[in-house]
């Protein structure tokens, strides 16, 4: 197999190694990473997961339609005529959106029919679906940004396993309106490491070395 003789390479530090084959080895440390603090620390596993996510995106590429919208046209518009503080700051909010919506459009990407049927959630309503799955990436990528920015405490919220659920059921009874409406929409942290599981694989089967047909 292609990706064995390349891990072989890897060893051999005079060798060029790919770009793709960085990538994955590099989201697949983080992802080791979260499968070591799964049980003692939730969170850290989280962003590290988050983090392998951020990697593999790194190494797609996308259409200006699937990242860019009107909003974001006229605000590069008002920039280039005259920058104005209003206009900066709009502009840095909408970036980070972009930052955002290039995560969770990039896993979105990465899997496929069998990966959603492959779920082992006891039930319908606990498993990522093609229509929602973005809508649970967003809200991943925006609780690990709170966390790092506000330091507001989740390990509770991701470690929720009620019949293999792969997002969160139900809201919190407490907090504002807006932590609310985040928590009722995370997955958890399985439901996350699942996502990032299959992503690795896919992007190892299919710009590395082929491993399984399932990743077509």
């Amino acid at each position: 197999m292609r990706i064995l003789e390349q891990v072989f390479d890897e060893v051999d530090e005079t060798r060029q190694l790919s770009q793709d084959l960085l990538l994955a080895f590099t989201a697949g440390r983080f992802y080791q990473q979260a499968l070591q603090q799964y049980d003692s620390d939730p969170e850290l596993a989280f962003l590290s997961l988050i983090n392998a996510g951020e990697v593999l995106v790194s190494g797609l590429q996308f259409t200006e339609n699937e990242l860019g919208d009107e909003q974001l046209t006229v605000l590069l518009g008002e920039i280039d005529a005259q920058l104005s503080p209003g206009t900066a700051s709009a502009l840095r909010k909408k970036l980070f959106g972009q930052i955002s919506r290039r995560f969770r459009k990039g896993l979105s990407k990465s899997l496929n029919e069998n990966f959603y049927l492959g779920s082992e959630s006891a039930e319908a309503f606990l498993r990522f679906t093609s229509e929602n799955v973005e809508k649970h990436l967003k809200a991943a990528y925006s609780l690990r940004s709170q966390f790092l920015h506000a330091g507001t405490r989740f390990g509770n919220w991701v470690s929720t396993d009620y019949q293999g659920s792969e997002i969160f059921i139900g809201t919190p009874a407490f907090g504002d309106s807006e932590w609310k409406k985040l928590i009722a929409a995370i997955p958890t942290l399985g439901g996350l490491e699942r996502v990032i599981r299959f992503s690795i694989l896919r992007f190892i089967h299919q710009r590395i070395s082929p491993l399984h047909v399932s990743l077509d």
